[in-house]
């Protein structure tokens, strides 16, 4: 899949759009990493019982759950809605 994300891109995010509810697969959110001290962006896999899994759409060169694992969901700091080029 084509990455829908450039390097200089901006993106607006939706911090309480899963508030009451968990991402649906297919979501692209914004989260804490698992292990380091940075931010992600990626797209939700799957939707387990504790957080998600998630995926970059470049999977030949994306670091994702694969690698580190599930996303919990407190880690999880909201949906992206747009991107500025």
């Amino acid at each position: 899949m084509k990455p829908i994300l450039s390097p200089g891109d901006f993106v607006l995010v939706d911090p309480v759009a899963f508030t009451h509810s968990p991402p649906l697969p297919g979501a692209v959110v914004v989260a804490k990493h698992p292990y380091l001290s940075s931010i992600v962006i990626k797209r939700v896999s799957q939707v387990l019982e504790d957080g998600v899994f998630v995926v970059g759409d470049n999977s030949e060169a994306s670091s994702d759950s694969h690698q580190f694992g599930r996303v919990n969901f407190k880690a999880i700091l909201g949906r992206v809605t747009s991107r500025i080029s």
